[in-house]
């Protein structure tokens, strides 16, 4: 059986298939930290108004994010994070955690070919700010 095989079905399969792509983890990243409306996803994402409207129905449709209006009877909506989506707060923390500290080698990586340094790629990941 090779590696792919076994992948198919797995958690990892399942987790990728539910979010989907990086702007629906910035989406969601973004509705963890209390983005409601369209609007402020667009303005905040810079994300085109289809591809956010169409990763706003995905995220509802599996669930991570609930759509409904603010106020009884109104005509605007807001997302708000469901229990599957807060879930997914430790896992996204970590993915900015390990984010922050390879954008810190990469830019330390090119000072160091700029200046002719050498860079060392030791960066500990335990520390994730919030």
């Amino acid at each position: 059986m090779n590696e792919l095989t076994r992948i198919e079905g797995c958690g990892m399969d399942y987790a990728v298939r539910q979010i989907g792509d990086s702007w629906s983890l910035l989406i969601l990243w973004a509705a963890l930290q209390g983005t409601t409306r369209f609007d402020n996803f667009q303005s905040g994402l810079g994300v085109a108004r289809n591809i956010l409207s169409n990763r706003l129905a995905k995220l509802v449709d599996e669930g991570i994010l609930v759509k409904r209006p603010v106020q009884s009877g109104a005509r605007r909506l807001e997302y708000r994070v469901t229990g599957k989506g807060e879930a997914l707060r430790p896992a996204l923390e970590l993915i900015k955690g390990w984010g922050e500290g390879a954008a810190v080698n990469s830019a330390a990586a090119k000072n160091a070919s700029v200046t002719g340094a050498s860079a060392t790629g030791a960066t500990s990941y335990n520390s994730i700010r919030h």
